[in-house]
């Protein structure tokens, strides 16, 4: 299987594509650096909504990984912005960081903190203190009216000794368990994120990877909007999984080797296309 494509631009996912817990993946260093010496336009797209951009590019940097907050996308970070577009502004419950409710306040709207206040969302993000308390005001909430909204919908996330812990999907599927209905979403694999990202590095959806190893939201989201979706089949979790992505790899050392290859490729054919205008010239 090769990589049959230009590509311009390069979106990763980061737990369990460059990282896991607070270990670099091997290959993650040495790939990027080479696409930054091709002049590819890098962007991070997670759907961690606990911490920030900033924090996850401090987290990035004592990594070894260079990178600029206006690089990382994440729900926390659009999650104002998203719901304001969409409905203006709002009361809204939060369950989920402090970091996440800053971004909620931020954006204009107004937090509510019990079930007895007026409210039009009710949001939910990872949230690492959940108790039935909130599980419960959120779900009566909801049955009052207010819009049932998440930042993503991923059930868990790799670390470092390769176990998975819960993440954010984990917490609204016990939420949407009491309402019934279903949430909208703005992580991946909504195409909310993947057009901000677009933005941000701009570029065009067919010129442009996704790298990941989630294939419910990295390949999934990926392939509903036209990206060229790689997968990285790390994990036993996803064997049996029936969405095919254009790529599939099992480190980010065998992408460099096939990305290096369609480099070299792509050089070769440059130089002929020149040495056969300049003979076309020549004549």
């Amino acid at each position: 299987m090769k990589i049959s494509r230009q590509l311009d631009g390069f979106l990763f996912d980061l737990d369990g594509s460059l990282y896991l817990g607070n270990e670099l993946l091997p290959g993650a260093s040495e790939l990027l650096d080479f696409l930054d010496r091709e002049e590819k336009k890098i962007a991070f797209i997670t759907n961690n909504s606990s911490m920030s951009e900033v924090q996850i590019a401090d987290k990035l940097l004592n990594l070894g990984i260079h990178a600029e907050s206006k690089q990382i996308i994440t729900p926390a970070k659009f999650a104002g912005e998203y719901i304001k577009e969409k409905y203006g502004l709002c009361r809204i419950f939060v369950i989920g960081s402090d970091f996440l409710k800053e971004k909620i306040k931020g954006s204009g709207h107004e937090l509510c903190f019990n079930v007895d206040s007026p409210c039009d969302v009710v949001l939910i993000g990872r949230d690492l203190s959940f108790d039935y308390r909130k599980l419960e005001d959120g779900a009566l909430l909801i049955q009052k009216g207010a819009r049932f909204i998440t930042s993503n919908l991923d059930g868990h996330h790799p670390i470092e000794n390769g176990m998975n812990v819960p993440e954010t999907g984990a917490l609204t599927a016990s939420l949407q368990k009491v309402v019934g209905i279903h949430p909208e979403v703005i992580g991946k694999p909504s195409p909310y994120l993947f057009n901000k990202a677009l933005e941000i590095i701009d570029c065009r959806a067919d010129a442009t990877a996704i790298i990941g190893d989630n294939p419910e939201t990295d390949i999934l989201g990926g392939k509903s909007l036209g990206l060229y979706t790689i997968w990285l089949r790390y994990s036993s979790f996803w064997l049996h999984h029936e969405i095919e992505a254009d790529f599939i790899c099992k480190s980010l050392t065998e992408l460099l080797i096939q990305l290096n290859q369609l480099s070299q490729i792509e050089r070769s054919d440059e130089y002929l296309q020149n040495a056969c205008q300049g003979m076309i010239e020549g004549n």
